[in-house]
């Protein structure tokens, strides 16, 4: 009998019954093949294809959503509702990038501004950015799918 990965070259010097059997396997085995290959294809071709929608055009302006962070209209809910953000349609998907910036300057001052011989300085500044880069999509069978996230 042949072992995997040998191939014919076992049953060279066997008999002729030995030979059939192996021919024989390989034989089924490639028509076994054939045939599953075949249905797949025909079982690909009948599906029908989802409806095509049109796609919003490539560099759609969206407004801002002042202030929403990560979230808008497409990912706060299971519904995406219609807003300032474009609502995917099947087999497209929105990326967005949001970002913001906060700043303040303050100025104060006391009697208590002198640690020892040194005077602190009497004004304050603060500033934080984000960006809230993200994406959501539609598969074309409708599954909705997104992703958002924060960067400091």
């Amino acid at each position: 009998m042949a072992q995997p990965g040998r191939g014919l070259q076992q049953v060279v010097g066997k008999s002729d019954k030995a030979r059939r059997t192996v021919l024989r396997r390989v034989l089924l085995a490639g028509a076994a093949m054939l045939g599953s290959i075949t249905i797949v294809q025909y079982l690909a071709r009948v599906q029908t294809p989802a409806p095509q929608l049109a796609t919003p055009p490539l560099g759609t302006l969206i407004t801002p959503n002042f202030g929403q962070s990560a979230n808008d209209n497409n990912n706060h809910q299971a519904v995406a509702l219609p807003g300032t953000v474009v609502n995917p349609v099947p087999g497209s998907m929105v990326i967005r990038l949001n970002g913001k910036l906060w700043s303040e300057v303050s100025v104060e001052g006391s009697t208590g501004d002198v640690v020892g011989q040194n005077k602190e300085a009497p004004y304050n500044l603060g500033t934080y950015f984000r960006l809230y880069p993200g994406v959501n999509g539609m598969a074309t069978n409708d599954l909705r799918w997104g992703a958002s996230a924060e960067i400091r």
